[in-house]
């Protein structure tokens, strides 16, 4: 699980429902660390924008969540995971006192980019996790909140599809590629324990690479 000074948003119920699955947590952080080793990897929310630097500087944690994401090693990203998982980072001039545009390098596991900032995001969301999630199909309730926009590549496949709330292009988060699934929605664990239990199943299935 990322944890540091840009990621550090979740519910605490997750780490509950996580373990009840028998899961061992263990911590590291995308701006001081190389890529542990591990069945699977969860980045949650946080402030990637605010150190922007430090995370393009770690070339380790994001070669190596690439890496893995493309052997198939599962991952699950939830808002500010999503940004550090696409391409680069743009920061518009004038933002917080920037005299010009600045842009940084993030993983590229998706093909696109996140760009600071944008309209604010706010409120609670429902939807659907559709065959493309590789987590499991089914109902799932959460919350967004943000000031970034993430604008993918036009082939990008999403798991959900949503009856309320924003996502990442109209009705559409979840992106997926192999066994990574990011989205802005951050769900709620105890109303999607079954979420997560097949997070569990999926890490499983594949040992550590």
């Amino acid at each position: 699980v990322a944890y540091d000074e840009a990621f550090n948003f979740y519910y605490n119920d997750l780490f509950d429902v996580l373990h009840a699955g028998g899961a061992e947590i263990l911590t590291f952080s995308p701006i001081h660390d190389p890529l542990p080793e591990a069945d699977g990897y969860v980045i949650g929310g946080g402030y990637p924008e605010m150190h922007a630097e430090a995370l393009e500087a770690n070339e380790r944690a994001r070669d190596g969540l690439r890496e893995v994401s493309e052997n198939g090693v599962p991952i699950y990203a939830e808002c500010g995971g999503l940004m550090y998982l696409t391409d680069r980072l743009v920061m518009q001039a004038g933002w917080q006192g920037r005299e010009e545009e600045e842009s940084r390098a993030m993983c590229g596991v998706f093909s696109g980019e996140t760009r600071m900032p944008a309209h604010r995001t706010l409120g609670y969301v429902e939807g659907r996790a559709g065959a493309a999630c590789p987590f499991g199909e089914g109902t799932f309730r959460g919350h967004e909140f943000h000031y970034s926009e993430v604008v993918l590549a036009p082939e990008t496949t999403f798991a959900y599809t949503l009856s309320r709330g924003t996502g990442i292009s109209g009705a559409l988060d979840g992106a997926v590629t192999g066994r990574t699934l990011a989205s802005y929605t951050h769900l709620h664990p105890a109303a999607s324990a079954e979420f997560f239990q097949g997070f569990l199943r999926a890490c499983r299935e594949r040992p550590a690479f």
